[in-house]
């Protein structure tokens, strides 16, 4: 829990009205929110997805498709280096800053959204897959 206080005090991103209302309208916010909302997901879920087709691996005991999918959603919470790259990226303040809003808020949703995909999946599926090996 340390590590994204951190970022999140160390980001630099003023959240006022007006960078919350622009999260629509501004290109790069947008993007990164879509990078990291589905691009993680449809690149985390197609990797694994391929992987079992061509025999490169299978899924655990206990493990269905839904977890996968759920798994692939939290990838985009991953916010701590996106933010480092961007400071790194953009030389513009302007640009940096709207990546960052983007950035937080990618990781808002992909958490969010991956939690609620987590407690879609039935009870027995979950118990399953605390016990290795178990029906």
């Amino acid at each position: 829990m340390i590590v994204p206080v951190f970022a999140l005090a160390n980001a630099g991103v003023r959240l006022s009205g007006e960078s919350i209302s622009g999260l629509t309208s501004d290109p790069v916010t947008v993007g990164v929110v879509l990078g990291l909302v589905a691009g993680k997901t449809i690149g985390v879920f197609g990797a694994s997805v391929l992987a079992v087709w061509v025999g490169l691996g299978h899924l655990p005991n206990g493990t269905s498709w839904s977890h996968i999918l759920g798994l692939a959603v939290c990838a985009g919470v991953g916010f701590t280096v996106a933010l480092f790259v961007t400071s790194i990226s953009f030389t513009d303040p302007a640009l940096a800053g709207s990546a960052k809003v983007g950035i937080l808020t990618g990781s808002l949703v992909a958490g969010v959204a991956g939690y609620l995909l987590f407690r879609r999946i039935p009870a027995t599926s979950r118990a399953a897959t605390d016990a290795p090996g178990k029906p």
